[in-house]
């Protein structure tokens, strides 16, 4: 059998994605050169500000290293990877040497002893750039080179460092025309010692603070001894080392007298608290620790310039494999491609693809990328032999089954390993890391698309992408399953470590029968939660061997009998006390067909289904549906739009849930925004207790699992904020003003609840911030890098600083705002935090402006510029004015990117917020009245939101004494302790006043209701479409008599039929007891009768469950048959206590045809969760049975309201 035949074949993907990121040139069969597919940035070494680069390792087209060439992101008129392909797109067209030499090669000797040549390079420079009496950028370096040589005679392989200062100097820097004009040495070349063990180093870098030295040295047996305890260590296989000194000039190489492997480095008492990435132990994908001293089993490392994170290749998987004597025999079916004759030899075996992360940002976890940094998991060829990179045409996916129908199958994978026919421009190596950064951040068209918080461009030579950290940094997350696959470390022994890729491939068999096993790219510390290790594909699923299939990069195909299933084990903390965040992109393959297929399937045996692509079904712990979402019907307006199908056949959607109280409250975001909210005090949901939980078919179940394709899966253990939800989703929040009249509202905004749009308007209002009269979720699933934060729609208002950031903006003069109440923050930002990472990262430091403060928000540039700074380098300010020479201390750079402080803040509103919990409860207006019976709280306070969180807000209730809170949350009963500190306001007028530092103060005046009998809900004032508001819930007696509550089941919502009624479809639901039964806003119709063969009257029964201890009562109530004909109806009052150990009847009456029912009556005293039901029933047959409805909920704190 062939090896592809034992795995499902996908379909083809909703977005192709022609993954290679390098391709051959040729005139017929005359190889010309190489060209890149895509913008791209090259992987060179480069100074502090980002501006001079080196190539790391010469030949090829450009010839010899050390040669050096500039970063220009002035050439860009559009965001980096929206730029035409090409080997320039943000860097100088040539390289520069060392002043007096025909070539760089000629000048290596320069940069060494005279004698020996330069293997790879890298810079060190202790101070930025100065200016010269020109107007020129001068820049002394520090030139870091390895030299690696091999012994005649005995064939050791020996490794030097040295270090040489030279001198660079650019003409019109930072501009459009900039050029190195002059390299110059400037000083003695520095030698390291030559290393006593067989090594060749590669890949070098010196970050941190310029004693730190990373490299790769290759070595087979590596003697170490450790630094603090100076106990010898045996030899072993090692690649990737470090040296540190801590004191003495920088970059000096005979400091570093001594390798270690790096998996040390957490270990090493000099460095871990220092350097972030050494501030916890290395562990792989799986969670496994690593162990001090080993060989980490990666190579082609780069680390960042602070020394926060490690990125290497982790990954040696081969496209083809030797067999009867030949190399072609391959994985899935392959051809060459057109221009070039394939040739099949030995394919490349080392570790060069599959990057992946490790350090503080994920918490020493190893994670590996999904995007086209990792965009094939084959070499492809072989870079070190005459062969050279190898391109196929792959057959991955069945033909013709993509959304145009005419696709062929076939992906071009090629490139995966090349160290030669590189494209000019780049090292002659196509595996070599690394990453600007935030450094160029102050230019608009350099900033990252991603729609998240923390992203850095990343190139390893072949290909340029941005890589989104957020994800990683949370220390709540419990899955993040991005389909990539899982890779676990294994100790060779005393040889060089590697990782094995779970790709279920068996290389001895060479077939696919092994386990397939997919990363949980969630980095949580085990102290926190106990992530699951992996997801283990179930059936004939495969790993994708290449980043497509996925919204972006890889997705995961699953074809009805296809699972990926996570273990969830015992945790350190419950479960049931957190909120969870669920989340996953799905791409359906098949047609509208009421068939019911399983999505998700958690531990305590609820789960999530779709019937057909038109409802969302949820199910209880015993399999039963005890909700059903009916999503908006295909629009057929005209012009026809991508979102015309919000679920589709063969295109990509994104669908959440927001679980809350132990899983008795789930809403539902669909493409981002809430669409429908369910709640059931007595049912919990969705919950990851200890067992298997399953996307797709379960193990050795006999349902039917989702067809199609499925990307990032999330669970995370907190709530997200509305913006959040839609970066999760692909998005951004956008404002619909009332002007704006296009797709996004026709399409989109106009067919989700009003309730949904009035949900956001109040969070913006608790934020101080604008409101408009419809939202949306921008997104684009037809293409990659469609949506990005510069090309919201015309007319529409971004909403993301609103959401995310409403206590700023910053402004350079004024001290960064107080942000340890944002639970935004609080998703990277914790009180166990490392340094940066923890809560005085995001504390309120007023002796220091926001222009002078080392904290930055990660997408912040680095605090200060250097050199010389044309006109108009600030792009998003136009700053500065005209063009400036810098003195050496350089210049705040906020002060050109910021904005001043002019003006006092301002209270924009107020917010009456429980003080128990932290939630906000509702704006606080002029005239307004404070019910704790509708809010469900007496410990109430009340916190003024302002236009910026600068300085102290000083609070008074009444004529109480003033109170002065210096930070966020600005509440009025706020102590330091407590800073939501509350209160039992007593009823009658009251009033509110704030006055921030040097502002004006605002008042507001309100009424806290109490004492006497008032009305806390009302059947047809509360009445919402798509779901019930918060409180009320609509069902019916499904499997019992009306005075069991446990055979109520939900009443769904119907579009079509505007209507609460059993199956939320097509009205009336002939397949069940419930019939015509049925909710409005203003009536309804009982279901079938006791006559009419449903054995008990099935009632339509709105029910409203209390949120305050007193007594309650129904009044202003009535139902209306209008219809003369038939036998009239029932009306039941019931009230659900003690979490429904008491269910007590306290009213019954009929009524005649054409009549009118009055049932006002006191229920009695009730606790918060009690549940008062008024059902109507058909009075044994349903016929002409349509009725008008409306009560009012009534409470009083002491005796029966009536």
């Amino acid at each position: 059998m062939p090896a592809f035949s034992q795995q499902a074949i996908p379909e083809s993907p909703a977005i192709w994605r022609e993954v290679t990121g390098v391709i051959k040139n040729y005139s017929g069969a005359t190889y010309l050169n190489s060209s890149f597919t895509r913008p791209h940035m090259p992987g060179l070494r480069v100074t502090q500000d980002g501006r001079v680069g080196v190539i790391v390792e010469g030949g090829g087209t450009e010839g010899g290293t050390p040669r050096f060439a500039l970063m220009m992101p002035e050439k860009m008129s559009q965001p980096f990877l929206l730029n035409p392909a090409g080997s320039h797109t943000m860097s100088s067209t040539s390289f520069k040497w060392m002043d007096g030499f025909a070539s760089a090669s000629a000048s290596r000797f320069q940069y060494t002893d005279g004698v020996k040549g330069v293997s790879h390079a890298c810079m060190w420079d202790d101070a930025p750039p100065t200016v010269n009496a020109s107007g020129q950028d001068v820049y002394d370096i520090k030139l870091f080179v390895t030299s690696n040589t091999t012994d005649p005679v005995t064939a050791d392989k020996r490794t030097q460092f040295f270090v040489t200062p030279i001198r660079v100097i650019v003409s019109n820097p930072k501009t459009t025309s900039a050029a190195i004009t002059s390299i110059t040495k400037t000083g003695t070349t520095l030698a390291g010692p030559v290393y006593a063990f067989s090594a060749q180093a590669f890949e070098p870098m010196v970050v941190g603070d310029g004693r730190l030295l990373v490299v790769r040295v290759g070595a087979g047996s590596m003697p170490w001894t450790d630094p603090v305890t100076g106990v010898a260590k045996a030899a072993q296989g090692c690649d990737i080392v470090y040296s540190y000194y801590p004191t003495g000039a920088t970059a000096d190489p005979a400091q570093w007298t001594h390798l270690i492997p790096i998996t040390h480095a957490p270990y090493d008492t000099r460095i871990n608290n220092k350097f972030g990435f050494a501030r916890a132990p290395f562990r792989d994908t799986e969670g496994n620790l690593i162990p001090d001293g080993e060989d980490i089993g990666g190579s082609y490392p780069w680390m960042d310039r602070h020394a926060k994170n490690l990125i290497i290749e982790a990954g040696f998987d081969r496209l083809h494999y030797l067999s009867g004597g030949s190399w072609n025999n391959s994985r899935y079916p392959q051809t060459g491609v057109p221009e070039e004759t394939p040739i099949y030899d030995a394919e490349d075996g080392g570790k060069h693809q599959c990057l992946s992360i490790i350090g503080l940002w994920t918490h020493g976890k190893l994670v590996q990328f999904d995007n086209l940094n990792n965009d094939m998991d084959y070499a492809v060829g072989a870079g070190d032999t005459t062969m050279g990179p190898q391109s196929r045409l792959v057959s991955l996916f069945l033909p013709n089954s993509g959304p145009l129908g005419t696709e062929n199958g076939k992906i071009r994978l090629g490139f995966g390993r090349a160290t030669k026919q590189m494209p000019v421009g780049e090292n002659d190596n196509g595996n070599i890391i690394d990453s600007l950064e935030n450094l160029f951040n102050y230019r608009t068209k350099f900033m990252p698309i991603s729609l998240r918080d923390v992203a850095w461009p990343i190139t390893n030579g072949k290909q340029t992408d941005e890589l989104a950290f957020d994800d990683y940094l949370d220390p709540d997350a419990f899955i993040i399953a991005n389909m990539s696959g899982l890779l676990t470390f294994v100790n060779s022994g005393t040889g060089q470590n590697y990782f094995t890729h779970h790709s279920g491939w068996n290389t001895s068999t060479n077939t696919f029968s092994n386990p397939v096993k997919l990363q949980n790219a969630a980095t949580s510390l085990a102290t926190n939660w106990v992530v699951p290790k992996h997801g283990l594909v179930i059936g004939n699923g495969r790993l994708e061997p290449a980043a497509t299939g996925g919204v972006h990069g890889k997705g995961f195909w699953m074809n009805g009998s296809i699972g990926l299933e996570f273990n969830v084990l015992t945790q350190p903390q419950s479960v049931s006390a957190k909120d969870w965040y669920i989340g996953m992109f799905v791409d359906c393959r098949t047609a509208d067909d009421a068939v019911e297929r399983h999505l998700v399937t958690f531990p305590d045996g609820t789960s999530i289904r779709l019937s057909g692509r038109r409802q969302l079904f949820y199910a209880n712990a015993a399999g039963t549906v005890i909700n059903k979402i009916t999503l908006p019907p295909v629009s057929v307006t005209t012009p026809a739009s991508a979102m015309d199908d919000l679920l589709p056949d063969t295109g990509w959607a994104h669908l959440a849930f927001q679980v809350r109280k132990n899983g008795t409250e789930v809403d539902f975001h669909l493409n981002g925004i809430l669409y429908h909210r369910w709640q059931d005090l007595y049912t919990s949901l969705f919950q990851p207790t200890v067992g298997k939980l399953t996307l797709g078919k379960p193990a050795g179940s006999a349902v039917t699992g989702f067809t199609g394709w499925m990307d990032d899966f999330k669970m995370i253990a907190h709530a997200v904020d509305y913006e959040t939800a839609c970066n999760h989703a692909g998005g951004t929040l956008i404002g619909l003003p009332a002007a704006y009249t296009g797709e996004f509202k026709t399409k989109f905004a106009d067919r989700y609840p009003t309730w949904a749009h009035d949900e956001i308007s109040t969070v913006l209002k608790h934020n101080g911030e604008a409101t408009h009269p419809r939202y949306a979720n921008f997104y684009n699933y037809r293409a990659d890098n469609g949506v990005h934060r510069g090309n919201i729609p015309s007319g529409t208002v971004s909403l993301r600083q609103s959401i995310h950031f409403p206590e700023g903006p910053l402004f350079y003069n004024a001290p960064r705002p107080h942000s340890v109440q944002n639970q935004f923050c609080l998703t990277c930002h914790h009180s166990a935090g490392q340094p940066g990472l923890d809560l005085d990262a995001i504390t309120w430091d007023d002796t220091f402006n926001a222009a002078d403060d080392n904290r930055r928000q990660p997408m912040q540039p680095p605090k200060r510029i250097h050199g010389q700074i044309p006109a108009g380098l600030i792009d998003s300010t136009n700053q500065p004015a005209v063009a400036t020479a810098l003195a050496a201390g350089g210049k705040l750079i906020d002060e050109w990117m910021l904005a001043a402080k002019t003006a006092a803040p301002i209270v924009q509103t107020f917010t009456v917020v429980d003080a128990n919990t932290g939630k906000d409860l509702m704006q606080l207006t002029a005239g307004a009245t404070v019910d704790p019976a509708r809010l469900g709280s007496n410990n109430l306070t009340i916190r003024a939101n302002l236009n910026s969180a600068q300085g102290a807000v000083v609070m008074q209730y009444d004529t109480a004494a003033t109170n002065s809170r210096p930070v966020p949350p600005y509440a009025v009963f706020g102590t330091d302790g407590n800073p939501l500190q509350g209160a039992v306001l007593t009823a009658g007028s009251h009033t509110v006043k704030a006055t921030p530092a040097g502002g004006t103060v605002s008042s507001i005046t309100f009424t806290v209701a109490g004492g006497a009998t008032r009305v806390v809900a009302d059947y047809r004032d509360d009445f919402k479409p798509v779901a019930p508001t918060p409180g009320w819930s609509y069902c019916w007696n499904a499997a019992s008599a009306v005075n069991d509550p446990s055979g109520y089941i939900s009443l769904n919502w119907s579009p079509t039929a505007n209507r609460y009624m059993s199956n939320g479809l097509a009205f009336p639901d002939s397949t069940s007891f419930c019939s015509y039964g049925s909710l409005t806003s203003t009536g309804g119709h009982p279901g079938k009768g006791s006559t009419q063969g449903a054995t008990v009257d099935r009632f339509a029964i709105a029910g409203y469950t209390v949120k305050y201890a007193g007594y309650y009562g129904i009044n202003s109530s009535y139902v209306t048959q209008s219809s003369a004909l038939g036998n009239g109806g029932q009306v039941v009052v019931y009230k659900d206590m003690d979490n429904g150990a008491t269910f007590t009847n306290t009213f019954s009456g009929t009524y005649a045809p054409a009549s009118t029912l009055n049932f006002n009556g006191n229920v009695g005293y009730l606790e918060p969760g009690d549940t008062i039901y008024v059902g109507v029933g058909p009075n044994t047959t349903d016929g002409n049975d349509g009725f008008s409805v409306d009560f009012s909920i009534v409470y009083k704190e002491t005796g029966n309201p009536l």
